[in-house]
This record gives structure tokens, sequence and C-alpha cells, in this order.
């Protein structure tokens, strides 16, 4: 079986990351894989701008699933949560895309698991020696500022969301583990440090590295040996790190060009 992951399309966003997205789409027509993963940052912040790009992949003869990114989430006068749970998945249905989180599926042998995971600062740079309160804020005087902290919009904290999706990853992965030979993890948010692209002297990047993901992501996937293969997106920088038998690939898609992984899988042809 035959997988491509893309992640961080962000259609809407710049002109010239939507013609790169268009011939990503030509490539994948030209790749003919069996399955399309999204991982997060579909659309630019609004809601069109993920229907329009999920329907750029309606000819592409694979089964598609998509995860939600932070961008996916982000509101101005709505429910981050409601939008998250209930309307990215009837946007996917409305599109031929099955929407991973909390939502698993086995195709011939191999799992394939997804959720958008969050950030609860562990990847922040220490060195910095920023106090955490201003993390929780989003933002520090005169260096940067996340825009999470005005579009997204719900009850959790950070880190009480962080907490939530990773338990609900351990039981989907416990469950995927009872039938699953190997298992395909898609994040929109990194699950370990070695993914993180440090830019020494650049003091607005190095804190924004605080919500580029959990290291808890990555304790979860680590705790079952039949996941092998995980891929993110998120800081739009490539990285690849090995984990004992699993490989973990952000595919490093950036604002203005495209990539995709691909991925053999399953048992091979006789």
């Amino acid at each position: 079986m035959r997988i491509a992951i893309t992640a961080d399309l962000h259609w809407g966003s710049r002109e010239q990351g939507d013609a790169s997205t268009r011939t990503l789409v030509h490539d994948l027509r030209e790749e003919d894989p069996d399955v399309l993963i999204l991982a997060g940052d579909i659309g630019s912040g609004r809601q069109e701008t993920i229907h329009q790009c999920l329907d750029l992949f309606s000819d592409l003869p694979a089964r598609r699933f998509f995860v939600a990114g932070n961008h996916d989430i982000w509101t101005t006068d709505g429910d981050s949560e409601r939008i998250f749970r209930e309307t990215l998945p009837e946007i996917g249905k409305e599109h031929g895309f099955h929407y991973l989180e909390g939502c698993p599926v086995t195709i011939e042998g191999v799992g394939i698991a997804g959720t958008m995971g969050w950030y609860d600062y562990s990847l922040r740079d220490e060195s910095l020696g920023i106090d955490l309160v201003h993390y929780e804020r989003k933002y520090l005087r005169r260096v940067a500022s996340w825009n999470d902290r005005r579009f997204v919009r719900w009850r959790f904290s950070d880190r009480e969301l962080t907490d939530l999706l990773v338990e609900e990853l351990r039981g989907t992965l416990a469950a995927l583990s009872v039938d699953a030979e190997e298992i395909v993890v898609v994040t929109h948010h990194l699950p370990f440090e070695e993914l993180v692209i440090r830019y020494p002297g650049h003091r607005a990047w190095a804190f924004a590295n605080a919500y580029l993901g959990s290291v808890r992501l990555g304790e979860v996937l680590l705790e079952f040996p039949r996941v092998r293969h995980h891929f993110c997106g998120h800081s739009h920088a490539r990285s690849v790190v090995q984990k004992g038998a699993m490989r973990s690939v952000n595919v490093g898609s950036t604002y203005l060009n495209k990539r995709y992984e691909l991925l053999e899988v399953g048992p091979d042809p006789i």
C-alpha cells in the first residue's frame, strides 16, 4: 500500500503557495497513491478555504484522510471546540475525506491514526529564561505574539488540551495495536525535540518553539511498538528522527513551497 502525506497547505494564504499546492495535486495524480493524508493547516484560518483545498483532491482515486491544524480551528466569533469535534468531520465528509481525530482505520493490516495534537511548552527553549506566564499569554513584549491567542477559542488551557489529546491518542493506539501489524500516525504538532529547527540568535523564533508541540506526544508514540511511522507538519521545516523502530518525519511544507512524503507499507506483493 502506497501512502502520500502532506501538510501545511494553508490554502488561500499566499498566491505562490496556492500555485505550489496545485502542482502538488498534479504530481500526486501521477504518483497514484492508495491513500492520501493531510497533516493539518489545510486552510488559512477560514472554513471556506478548507472546503476549497479539499475540493482540489476530488478526482484523486485514493482513500483520503486528514487531521486538523491549529489554523483549521481558528475563529473570530465561534467555538473552536465545536469546529474541531463537529464542523471539520462534516466538511471532510462533504469532500470525501475521513477525519482521523478519534476515528482510526485499519487497511490491509495497517493501522492509520491521527490527531491534531497540541502544545504544552515542553519544546520551549529553556535557555531564554522566559517565565511560563508569557507562554500562557502567547505574547512577549517587543519579541513575538502567537496568533492562536487571538483566534483559538475554547475552554481548555494549552496543557489541559495537550493532556486530553494525548490520552485520546493512547486509547486509539491501544485499540489499533490489537489487530494492526504496523501503525502509521499523523499529527499536526511535533512530538520530539529533535524535530525542532533552532535558529540561534533569533529570539522570536526561539519564543515560538514553545508552540510547536509536546514531548508527551512522542512518549505515547513510543509506548506502542507497532507504531513504525509518524508524520507531522506545523513548523514548516523538514526534519527526520529515528526513534528505535519508528521513523518520525516533519513533511516540511512552507507557506510558499509544498511537498509530500511517500510511504510503502503492508505486506510485500507476491
